[in-house]
């Protein structure tokens, strides 16, 4: 099946905000994002087609949200730990 879809380009708004402590053993990194993402086009499985190609769909706005943390241990100066956690 052919559809005719008018399919707009993507625009994103993104912010970031982080903190970093830094000592001589220890250093973690906190960050928490958010990303605000108009005409969001995405992979799944659908029966239309633009132009001949497999359509996957698209939503108006997709907001993606998250927190990352980084902690890194040295053990020694030349060996060091390092843990990277994205919930």
């Amino acid at each position: 099946m052919s559809l005719r879809i008018k399919i707009k380009s993507e625009q994103s708004v993104e912010g970031d905000l982080g903190i970093l402590l830094d000592s001589k053993h220890f250093s973690v990194d906190i960050a928490a994002y958010n990303n605000h993402i108009n005409n969001f086009i995405y992979l799944g499985l659908t029966a239309d087609s633009v132009r001949g190609y497999p359509f996957t769909g698209f939503t108006s706005l997709m907001p993606l949200r998250g927190i990352e943390a980084e902690v890194i241990y040295n053990l020694r100066k030349w060996l060091s730990f390092r843990n990277l956690t994205q919930p």
